[in-house]
């Protein structure tokens, strides 16, 4: 009998020391380490998840990120409210995408969109830049984003920024989401619409999320984004045919780009496939070259951003991306923010 009671006492003493030492590392994250503030998302109708509107805070990752984020009203990562009233003369631009829309990684004033505003009222041209980008969105959740949601802010123009695994993000076969509108080929080859849980986070991982010692070792220390990596790749090389999956993506893409051109045909909204680019000509050539000919074969308004980057390296090399992340850090933001002026421009400037 004393043998189990000190068999107990040790496991309530070693259970009570890790409390304690969790307890010590807790006070001593919040009081002497920045530690990233929690970015929370809630459910988007009929699109996935979008961020919670009014949060405000400090996103710290590794590799030298980190920014102030303020999320406006209407839940986008912005530094001005939305409106739906335009104001009379100013031309009205729409960036939509995935995270590199969404912005987390700079300051507000060096986002994509930012930069894209002031090179266009720097040419004289009054208009007003909003952003609507979301943390994993691929071309499914960017066609159901403008239907529902961008065009009531009546936009005189939409560029969406195509990032290389927006084909993955649409199609369940290479990535399940369970909270957003994915898609698959009925038999007819015709895009089958599967189906997807409205986002809602429990109670317990909630409050996980207060806690810094989670924020700091989960988030800024990427020991989530490691385990989702690890989990990916095991997927992909279990796979039965992935080529077969990664061939009937884009077919799904195609077919989702097609109908998001003929929303805007219908609506006479003019808008651009931007491709996010790169220094080096081999930087997903695969992803880069399947798009280019979905563009090509359909007549959609493609552009590609490679060029401007290939040319700022030439004129003096400065990292535009994260490193370890892929994410463009502020150059990367500005490089492309003033490649799609002239484009944009151009766009606008038709009949």
């Amino acid at each position: 009998m004393s043998g189990l009671r000190n068999l107990f006492r040790g496991l309530f003493l070693s259970f009570a020391s890790v409390l304690i030492t969790l307890a010590v590392m807790e006070a001593a994250l919040r009081l002497f380490v920045h530690v990233t503030d929690d970015v929370e998302y809630q459910d988007l109708p009929g699109v996935g998840c979008a961020l919670r509107p009014g949060q405000s805070g400090r996103f710290i990752r590794s590799g030298g990120i980190d920014a102030q984020f303020r999320v406006n009203a209407e839940g986008w990562n912005a530094p001005r409210e939305y409106t739906k009233q335009r104001v009379p003369g100013r031309l009205r631009i729409a960036v939509v995408g995935d995270s590199f829309v969404e912005g987390m990684y700079v300051e507000q004033e060096q986002l994509l969109s930012s930069v894209l505003e002031r090179g266009l009222r720097k040419d004289g041209i009054d208009a007003e830049v909003y952003s609507f980008g979301v943390s994993g969105y691929g071309a499914s959740q960017v066609l159901h984003l403008v239907q529902r949601y961008v065009l009531d802010y009546s936009p005189d123009l939409i560029v969406y920024l195509f990032i290389r695994n927006d084909a993955s993000d649409s199609c369940r076969c290479m990535e399940d989401k369970r909270w957003t509108q994915q898609y698959a080929l009925g038999p007819d080859g015709a895009l089958e619409a599967l189906p997807f849980k409205r986002y809602h986070m429990s109670m317990t991982k909630r409050a996980l999320r207060k806690s810094a010692l989670v924020r700091f070792f989960l988030y800024q220390r990427r020991l989530l984004e490691r385990f989702r990596d690890s989990s990916k790749q095991a997927a992909a090389e279990t796979s039965a045919s992935p080529e077969g999956c990664r061939q009937d993506c884009w077919r799904i893409v195609g077919l989702l780009l097609q109908e998001l051109q003929g929303t805007l045909e219908a609506k006479h909204v003019p808008w651009l496939l931007a491709w996010e680019g790169d220094a080096n000509p081999d930087y997903a050539r695969d992803e880069r070259g399947r798009l280019e000919e979905i563009a090509s074969t359909s007549g959609l308004p493609y552009r590609d951003l490679s060029p401007s980057f290939a040319a700022a390296a030439r004129a003096g090399f400065r990292r535009y991306r994260y490193p370890g992340d892929g994410h463009w850090n502020a150059e990367g933001n500005r490089i492309a923010g003033e490649a799609l002026v002239p484009m944009v421009r151009a766009l606008l400037e038709k009949p």
